[in-house]
């Protein structure tokens, strides 16, 4: 009897409403309902046709409960695929940036000075002898023509080589450099009244998309961190996310409470309204081409 109430609710529910399918109906259930109503010696007594008609009825009043609550598509929590957890969002789906802290068609390397921003894109790597990036780390970032549908430049890093820790290029949100022209000092950025930060990016590699705070940052480059020399006393270790890009532009997104350090610095508690500013993190080893565009808060 359970076989013929699993058929007919498999057609059942395959005429009910996608729309209304959210988490699957237990089994036992199921079947507890099903020998419940039809229990007693008055229902033996009847025919096979009779028997047919009332487990059909059965089903479909268990399919209505089940069919309501079957399975809904998967909103990324857990990792992949949606706005929730952080992850990669497709076409419709993509979440609206409401404030934009660089689109890069301007065509230079500085950050828009908007919102109490400033600060400029640059290129870094673990020095390994004989490993390549273009642009070269510390020389001028120069954006890349061209980008998804309508834009006019992007974010560009391509090299190998590096087998230390990698390579990576980022920028931050509040440093005017210094008088010479140097690195300057990383001061904070509060961007506490949005839900995480969301970018355009294609490449061939797996990239960590980090937030740094100004609890991991090292205090001689303006930040609070003390770094040791033992395991685990590091600094730098940023919040963040890993995504394995690909060969299309789509839109990946980190909610500031989804984002988690790698484990191998000192921890520290994100905090969105001292952000320092963005990364993105490279792995050693790696033959790298990674673009980014349109990155800003959601």
């Amino acid at each position: 009897m359970y076989v013929y109430c699993q058929v007919c609710c498999a057609f059942v529910c395959s005429l009910w409403p996608a729309t209304k399918r959210v988490v699957a109906m237990d089994q036992d259930a199921s079947q507890d309902a099903s020998q419940d109503a039809i229990k007693g010696d008055d229902m033996r007594q009847l025919t096979n046709q009779n028997m047919g008609l009332i487990v059909a009825l059965v089903c479909a009043a268990a399919c209505t409960v089940g069919c309501a609550s079957e399975g809904k598509p998967d909103d990324g929590s857990g990792g992949s695929g949606g706005s929730g957890g952080g992850g990669e969002v497709v076409g419709d789906n993509q979440v609206a940036i409401v404030d934009m802290v660089d689109d890069l068609d301007d065509g230079d390397s500085s950050i828009p000075e908007t919102s109490g921003r400033i600060g400029a894109w640059f290129t870094y790597n673990d020095g390994t002898s004989g490993g390549t990036q273009e642009p070269a780390a510390n020389t001028d970032f120069i954006p890349a023509s061209g980008g998804p549908a309508g834009s006019l430049f992007m974010a560009q890093t391509s090299g190998s080589g590096f087998t230390d820790w990698g390579a990576g290029m980022g920028f931050d949100l509040n440093n005017p450099g210094d008088d010479m022209g140097g690195a300057g000092m990383k001061s904070t950025h509060d961007a506490s009244a949005y839900t995480g930060v969301a970018f355009l990016a294609k490449g061939n590699v797996t990239v960590r998309a980090a937030l740094f705070v100004e609890a991991v940052v090292p205090v001689e480059y303006g930040g609070t961190c003390v770094g040791g020399t033992a395991e685990g006393e590091e600094c730098n270790d940023a919040h963040g996310k890993d995504f394995a890009l690909t060969d299309e532009w789509k839109q990946y997104v980190v909610p500031f409470d989804g984002a988690a350090q790698g484990g191998w610095g000192q921890p520290a508690t994100f905090d969105a309204s001292m952000l320092t500013g963005f990364q993105f993190q490279i792995p050693s080893g790696a033959t790298f081409d990674v673009q980014i565009d349109e990155i800003g808060f959601y």
